[in-house]
């Protein structure tokens, strides 16, 4: 069995502070018999409270909501 290893990081810059509503964030792979996910990492800048969830497609959803404005959004996650 192939050992993967995901990482996924995705900025956003804005020219002021903005608030930032709830972000859905799909970034695991969906297991199966095929695809075992040993460990994954999800780090949030700035800072948010993230609550997993499963979809009625078996796929691992996490959802951010944030506490205070921010100039930049940053979204970085790691999957093995």
């Amino acid at each position: 069995m192939a050992n993967l290893r995901i990482h996924h990081r995705t900025t956003y810059r804005y020219r002021q502070s903005v608030s930032f509503g709830p972000h859905r964030l799909l970034l695991r792979p969906r297991e199966s018999r095929e695809v075992r996910l040993v460990s994954s990492d999800l780090t949030v800048t700035p800072s948010a409270t993230v609550t997993w969830a499963y979809d009625v497609a078996g796929n691992a959803v996490a959802t951010a909501t944030f506490h205070a404005p921010a100039q930049m959004l940053i979204i970085d996650s790691v999957a093995c």
